[in-house]
């Protein structure tokens, strides 16, 4: 399968996932309160560093195994121990919904995971990013409904859970069993790659939900469920896309390396297309963010409007550096990740300190966006450099469709500031049009 082909089929998933994440803010802000949704974003930032630890980061390294199955089972099995033993821990703090809530997902999103990379490996990525749409819907849906029935806090764990079980059963495929032996060794032929990339994993995950566990202390509960929100309709399908970039870039990578054959042009072409689809569409999240989401929130999350910019900035940074982060992956420098993603968790550290600071989300929001963009930029740099890519290179072919697209964006920005909307959003689809093109077909 061509890599363009694999990047559409996986694009699928999230492209659904992101039309569900601007759905799911309207219904969410008027079903629950802002408390009720920091409470909520706080468990599942335990999910989503327990997740990197029970699995020993096994699945991510199916696509670069001689044994996938083999590896698979390692990931399963370190996923339901750790998850009890996660739970176990969790219990000390929290309510016993609460415990179980962190045990049952952190199970089903270290399960769903290895069943993905399974199935992008086994060449069927449309059922694997399908599984992914399943997953969007079904959380919404559980969430929706349980939010109209009243169950307030446990209608937002409860929503969740139901639809990673739903996606769970979607992608379920029989895997292999090679015996004890044999998954031992693979164990131990993988474990060098793994034991660096395991803290760097972590070090990501605790940088992607160090917002969430961090800023009700740095802003109060208030501020921090409409930050939340925000970072969710956002910055989570933005991790969803990129994840789909870098799935497609780690597959072609480690075909590459196992055929010995230089990478650095695939990352050129790789870098320059994520750079010109991140202009366009996060170019247009700068123009209509804060228009869109006043509308789509209500008046009770008006706030949200201001943090839109900049954290369009964030994510425009980070879905370049997310995809060129897998170079350290293929090329099993591992090591590069963890120092890397120390960075990362170093900005966010510095964003909740501002924000206590000042007591000012807004101000918190612009220190994450500023400190984003020099660690980001700083990833990207050391991939280019380890992969032996040249920047002028990657952006050469991009330079003029990215020259039309940013046109097109100021333009639409002056126009819409002038309340000339129709030609505003005439000039944005023109932008799509372009970078889409270029994308796929350049």
């Amino acid at each position: 399968m061509s890599i363009r082909g694999r990047f559409l089929k996986l694009l699928f998933g999230p492209v659904v996932t992101l039309v569900v994440g601007v759905l799911s803010g309207p219904l969410i802000s008027r079903l629950y309160t802002p408390e009720e949704f920091g409470r909520y974003s706080v468990l599942l930032g335990v999910v989503g560093i327990g997740v990197v630890v029970v699995t020993v980061r096994f699945e991510q390294l199916i696509p670069t195994s001689k044994d996938p199955a083999s590896s698979f089972w390692i990931s399963l099995v370190c996923s339901i121990a750790g998850a009890v033993l996660l739970g176990c821990v969790a219990y000390l703090f929290v309510s016993l919904e609460e415990t179980l809530f962190i045990i049952f997902a952190t199970m089903a999103v270290a399960i769903f995971n290895g069943f993905y990379y399974l199935l992008v490996n086994a060449g069927h990525p449309l059922r694997a990013s399908s599984g992914r749409a399943v997953q969007a819907g079904g959380v919404l849906g559980g969430q929706a409904m349980f939010g109209a029935a009243g169950w307030g806090m446990l209608g937002l764990m409860w929503g969740e859970l139901s639809g990673r079980l739903i996606s769970l059963v979607f992608v379920f495929r029989k895997v292999q069993f090679h015996g004890v032996s044999v998954i031992k060794r693979e164990f131990f032929a993988q474990w060098p790659a793994a034991k660096w990339l395991l803290p760097g994993a972590l070090s990501g995950a605790i940088a992607l939900q160090l917002l969430p566990l961090g800023m009700a202390v740095s802003v109060g509960a208030a501020a921090a469920g409409i930050f939340l929100l925000i970072y969710r309709m956002v910055v989570i399908p933005n991790s969803l896309l990129s994840k789909v970039a870098s799935d497609t870039l780690l597959i072609e990578l480690s075909r590459l390396e196992k055929n010995g054959l230089p990478i650095c042009g695939a990352v050129e072409i790789g870098l320059g297309k994520l750079l010109l689809a991140a202009t366009c569409l996060y170019g247009t999240l700068a123009v209509y963010g804060g228009w869109l989401f006043s509308i789509l929130l209500g008046d009770q999350w008006s706030a949200s409007a201001e943090l839109i910019p900049w954290l369009a900035i964030f994510v425009g940074f980070w879905s370049l550096a997310s995809p060129l982060a897998m170079v350290f992956v293929a090329m099993k420098k591992t090591r590069w990740s963890f120092g890397l993603s120390f960075l990362d968790v170093a900005n966010r550290c510095v964003a909740l300190v501002v924000g206590f600071v000042y007591q000012d989300v807004l101000n918190a929001t612009i220190s994450l966006a500023l400190g984003g963009a020099v660690v980001y930029g700083t990833t990207v740099a050391c991939a280019l450099r380890l992969a032996n890519a040249d920047f002028v290179r990657a952006v050469s072919p991009m330079l003029l469709s990215a020259t039309v697209v940013i046109s097109l964006l100021v333009l639409s920005g002056l126009l819409f500031a002038r309340d000339a909307w129709i030609a505003s959003l005439f000039l944005t689809v023109i932008a799509f049009g372009v970078s889409g093109k270029k994308v796929v077909y350049g």
